[in-house]
């Protein structure tokens, strides 16, 4: 069984990560998105993907990194996020997504590409709106905003009364990451995303886990390696002993499931540090780029396997 190891490979392929870390501490959000950010945002997601692209280990996948959801994107809006965008942030309140997109591309373009698809256009608060049963797209100066109706209308609403901000909780935790990385997730409403429909197998395991945790810090940095970095807070002490116990046992069997024949998955499991301290565990994985290149073949093999 590879539910753990899967759960981490996933993150790490949506972003990547590196071998080394330095003391430098802060992750700042740019503040073209700041002043779209809901005050009951729960949960906050960022990728670099101009720094995320000029990684080593980036540049020796990039063929393997054409992902579905991509193309997605490319059909729906026509930004590509492999080549046009350049910074991506998330918000969640947990029912409702806003995606913040800056890059290279133009508005107008972009603008007739979507309403030739058949999106109806509307006006608020001076500004167009182009969407569907889907969702909503508007343009401001240099951002894109995709999602929910009801939200990319609040965006604005914001945006015009200047009341966007990082809350002051997920603004503390984003202080704590590595100012190098290139994708984080920041979270005080439990596990991140831990809501989102996923495999069965892992929704079972997060689940025993999940009631126990109160917030989430994460964050991957990627340059020839791969490392990454998970913090979790828990609602008491007894909690993260309860957390910390589940995912040394999660990585236990995930090793004694390991074919013999698999050796670089094994030292993928090895390189899993869980910890605890106080009422955090703190998770972290170290990998070369030798070992990153083989845990990339062996994930990317069993996803073609199922």
């Amino acid at each position: 069984m590879r539910v753990l190891l899967t759960a981490f490979a996933a993150l790490a392929l949506a972003s990547f990560s590196a071998c080394t870390r330095t003391a430098t501490r802060g992750i700042s959000v740019d503040p073209a998105f700041r002043t779209l950010i809901p005050p009951d945002t729960s949960t906050l997601s960022g990728v670099e993907w101009d720094a995320l692209k000029a990684s080593p280990f980036y540049q020796r996948h990039q063929q393997d990194l054409n992902l579905p959801a991509f193309n997605a994107a490319v059909e729906r809006t026509g930004v590509n996020p492999l080549s046009d965008v350049s910074k991506l942030l998330v918000a969640s309140n947990a029912t409702d997504y806003l995606f913040m997109e800056r890059g290279r591309f133009n508005a107008d373009d972009l603008q007739k590409r979507i309403t030739s698809g058949g999106a109806r256009e509307t006006t608020y608060k001076g500004h167009k709106l182009l969407g569907n049963t889907a969702g909503a797209i508007v343009f401001f100066k240099s951002v894109v905003v995709e999602g929910d109706d009801a939200a990319v209308r609040r965006a604005i609403d914001l945006e015009s009364a200047g009341d966007g901000e990082v809350p002051e909780e997920l603004a503390e935790r984003l202080r704590t990451l590595d100012k190098r990385d290139q994708i984080w997730t920041v979270s005080r409403a439990g596990l991140a995303y831990a809501n989102l429909p996923m495999k069965t197998d892992i929704s079972s395991a997060l689940a025993n886990i999940t009631g126990s945790i109160s917030g989430t810090t994460a964050g991957v940095y990627v340059d020839s390696g791969l490392h990454l970095s998970i913090d979790l807070q828990c609602k008491s002490d007894a909690g993260a002993t309860r957390v910390h116990d589940a995912l040394r046992g999660l990585i236990g069997f995930g090793r004694l499931s390991t074919k013999d024949n698999e050796q670089d998955l094994l030292r993928a499991y090895d390189s899993i540090q869980v910890d605890k301290s106080g009422q955090t565990v703190k998770v972290r994985t170290d990998l070369n780029g030798d070992l990153a290149d083989k845990l990339l073949d062996s994930v990317l093999a069993l996803k073609h396997s199922q």
